[in-house]
């Protein structure tokens, strides 16, 4: 007597073909997984780059009322903190005078940019000594 399951069993080439065609599957579900994934995630994406466009955008804000806003006794003070520097950098207007005609003697020219080498301490008698760029 013959085994009647014998009859019911798929030849090897069968198994091949569903083994295919279960990896075709599965790369088409994964594929529509991917997509769906990125599709919902772009709103998230697009709220946070919003809200980084809000922040830059108060930021520029804030810079540009900074630039407006002038006020005249701050100018005063600064411009008073900067005489007094030079007073106490300086000896007088003339010490002021050859020190910057003593900055590029090379040509004397304004067009000499020179670079200023501060002391290691801030000493009164440390000098500061340029560093001709010309």
């Amino acid at each position: 007597m013959q085994n009647p399951l014998k009859n019911l069993m798929l030849p090897p080439e069968a198994f091949h073909d569903l083994k295919v065609r279960l990896l075709l599957l599965f790369v088409f579900a994964a594929s529509v997984a991917l997509a769906w994934w990125s599709i919902n995630r772009l709103p998230a994406s697009e709220k946070k780059l919003a809200q980084q466009n809000t922040k830059i955008t108060e930021l520029e804000k804030q810079i540009d009322e900074f630039g407006r806003r002038w006020n005249p006794q701050e100018a005063e003070q600064i411009a008073g903190r900067f005489k007094q520097s030079q007073e106490q950098l300086f000896a007088g207007q003339d010490a002021l005078g050859g020190w910057q005609a003593d900055l590029c003697p090379a040509n004397g020219s304004r067009s000499c940019r020179p670079r200023l080498m501060c002391a290691p301490s801030l000493r009164a008698s440390a000098p500061i000594r340029p560093i001709c760029g010309c």
